[in-house]
This record gives structure tokens, C-alpha cells and sequence, in this order.
């Protein structure tokens, strides 16, 4: 049953890397401006490579730029697919000997990492001090008799939608392969005090040295031994001859 859920959640991370791989390609904010008559006057959605794009605009009601680095796109891009190819090709599940995976659970985590990232700090970084608020928000301005309607896009709701299934994997992945690492060393660290206890080397003169000792004692032992029994015979001669 362990391994179903296992496997379950392992198809869930696949195919929820997939879901953050095509949000980067559709909108993440949208910026729309009504007339009081509720017409759409002007129109912007915010790509993460392309910026903000507008096919309606009347003139002076630009959002402004949200410069996500470029460079963390295409980096977070190239993650994904490693972090897939390392949970589709090198499966822990079925691998009794996970000593050649270890490498593998930076992968796993650094797209985790990347994908919080998206989820909480491109919004409080990069959103909020724009004033695009999360989820949506709606503002009458009166004196121009305008509305400004703005909100989330499919873009990040995929990357948010992703994100509890490729924590939970990559959790599960990371702990998995720390606890096999925390084991083996355990293991090894026991055997090696087994092998050092079993190899301990004989002091072949300090063995020599004690026979040598427990002999002098022995010798000394029967020799005062003697010396008591001839001294009890002599006494005993002495008072014969004394009777």
C-alpha cells in the first residue's frame, strides 16, 4: 500500500513539473481598465518572458515592468527537466543500493527551492511593491471614472496549484536518501570499530614478561615452602632427643 501512494505521488511530481514547465509560457497577471459604462479600455497580461503584452491600451496607463531575472527563467527551466529525468531514470523505489543517487536529491531539491521561490517570493518581491496584490483586487478611481480590475493569471495559479505535489515527493525523495546515507555510515562506522577490536595487535613481550613473573613467583613460593618443612623437622629431631 506504501509503495502505491509512492508511486502515486511520484506521477503527481512528473506531471506536476510538466504544469510549472508550461506556466512560464501563458499569463501570470492580468491588468484591465473600464469605462464606468464598462467598456474595456485597455487590456495588459503579464508573461514572464515577454513581459507585460496589451492588444488594448489607451495611452499612459502602462503597468510597470516587473523585471523578474531572465537568467532565473531559463535556470529554473533546466532544473525541471533534470528533476524529471532523475525521478523517471533513477527510480529509489526500486533500488536496493542507493549509494549512486545521492547527488540526485540537490536536483530534486534545488526545484523545490526554485518553485517556492516562484510561489511566495515573486509576488512579495517583484508584485506587491508594483501594487499588482494577489489574488485580485478591483480600484474605482471617481475623478477619471475609471475601473482598474487586476488579478492572477493561469500562469501562477499552475505554479501554486504544483506546488504541494512536488513538495511532498521531493520531501519524500530527500529524506529517503538521507536516511540511507545517515544508515550507512552507521553501519560502516560499526564495522570498522568491529574490525579494529578483532585486529588488535599482541604485546608478545608483555606476555613474556608476565610468565616470567608468575615463574619467579612459583620458585619463591616452594622454596620458602622447603624451608618451612626442613625447619619443622629439625625442631621435631630436638625434642626427641630432649626426651
Amino acid at each position: 500500500m506504501k509503495t502505491n501512494i509512492t508511486q502515486i505521488f511520484r506521477m503527481l511530481f512528473i506531471g506536476c513539473l510538466a504544469i510549472v514547465f508550461l506556466s512560464f509560457f501563458v499569463q501570470w497577471y492580468s491588468y484591465n481598465i473600464y469605462s464606468f459604462e464598462g467598456d474595456l479600455l485597455s487590456s495588459w497580461n503579464y508573461h514572464i518572458f515577454r513581459e507585460w503584452i496589451s492588444f488594448i491600451s489607451i495611452e499612459g496607463n502602462h503597468p510597470d515592468n516587473v523585471e523578474i531575472p531572465f537568467v532565473l527563467n531559463i535556470i529554473f527551466l533546466i532544473t525541471i527537466f533534470l528533476a524529471g529525468y532523475v525521478v523517471i531514470f533513477k527510480n529509489i523505489e526500486k533500488s536496493a543500493d542507493l549509494s549512486p543517487f545521492q547527488s540526485y536529491r540537490y536536483i530534486v531539491g534545488f526545484v523545490l527551492c526554485l518553485n517556492i521561490f516562484y510561489v511566495i517570493c515573486v509576488p512579495v518581491i517583484y508584485f506587491f511593491p508594483h501594487e499588482l496584490y494577489f489574488p485580485s483586487q478591483q480600484i474605482v478611481n471617481y475623478d477619471l471614472q475609471l475601473i482598474y480590475e487586476l488579478s492572477v493569471g493561469p500562469g501562477y495559479i499552475m505554479q501554486l496549484v504544483s506546488f504541494p505535489f512536488i513538495f511532498s515527493y521531493a520531501l519524500f525523495y530527500i529524506i529517503t536518501l538521507n536516511r540511507f546515507t545517515n544508515e550507512k555510515n552507521f553501519y560502516e562506522k560499526s564495522i570498522e570499530k568491529t574490525i579494529e577490536k578483532s585486529q588488535e595487535t599482541l604485546d608478545i613481550d608483555k606476555l613474556i614478561a608476565k610468565e616470567e613473573v608468575k615463574l619467579q613467583l612459583n620458585d619463591k613460593a616452594v622454596s620458602k615452602s622447603s624451608d618451612n618443612t626442613l625447619d619443622m623437622i629439625i625442631n621435631s629431631l630436638s625434642e626427641g632427643g630432649r626426651k
